[in-house]
């Protein structure tokens, strides 16, 4: 693909793998703009919704959106299913490129200074994180530690002086990281914690740009760890085993 045309792609990306939904715009490289909303209630009618109002502001059609890009995980099992379902949904009905990201990386991404490692961790089932590390490169994320499910101790041994650590679960154990990890940096703003739809834009369309797409049909949530309803069936099943 030219570079002109690269240039002027339309993304739409959003996150739907935490407690805050985000969507974003970009044509290129440039910020369109971007919607960040709690992610309660009806999620999958919230999701349209800031959709439609960010594309409004933007003055943007959903006719000239030329890319989507969805984080398909790890995060919220609910919110995972609706982010891909609607992903899949817009590109079958517009015939556009879909890229799938993982949040992990987007995070990273949206942070990340050159050479530097930034450490992100998101809430997991309770006493539990999702947890990865990279070192930002100029042309892209090299991976440090990959993705894990694993408890906060164990994420904090992990940790190196220098790190750069953010993510929900930063955001809720950043006094016991300052006491325990040493010479971190937890950033103070909230936002900075929570998936940007810039980003998720920016990324996807990074990632587009030299990877090209991928099968809507292939793609697929992003689980690091079973549902609960998974688990409870698991052990109704190990149950029954041990009856019989």
């Amino acid at each position: 693909m030219k570079a002109a045309k690269q240039d002027s792609l339309v993304t739409l990306g959003f996150d739907t793998c935490s407690s805050r939904a985000a969507v974003g715009l970009r044509q290129g490289k440039r910020l369109l703009g971007e919607i960040s909303v709690d992610a309660k209630g009806t999620l999958s009618e919230q999701l349209l919704l800031s959709i439609d109002q960010l594309l409004g502001q933007a003055g943007v059609s959903i006719d000239a959106v030329d890319l989507v890009a969805v984080s398909r995980g790890p995060g919220s099992f609910t919110g995972l299913r609706v982010g891909l379902a609607t992903a899949k949904g817009l590109v079958y009905t517009r015939n556009v490129p879909l890229v799938g990201v993982v949040s992990l990386e987007v995070m990273a991404w949206g942070e990340g200074l050159a050479g530097r490692r930034v450490a992100v961790g998101l809430p997991a089932r309770p006493g539990w994180i999702y947890s990865a590390t990279y070192r930002r490169e100029a042309e892209g994320l090299t991976c440090v530690h990959p993705a894990s499910l694993q408890t906060v101790e164990q994420w904090v041994e992990r940790l190196e002086p220098g790190d750069l650590v953010i993510g929900e679960a930063a955001l809720r154990h950043r006094e016991l990281l300052r006491e325990v990890a040493g010479e971190i940096e937890v950033p103070w703003e909230s936002w900075r914690h929570y998936p940007r739809g810039g980003v998720v834009a920016e990324f996807g369309w990074h990632r587009f740009v030299r990877f090209g797409t991928e099968a809507a049909d292939g793609l697929s949530p992003y689980y690091l760890q079973p549902s609960i309803a998974e688990v409870r069936w698991r052990e109704r099943r190990g149950k029954e085993s041990s009856e019989t």
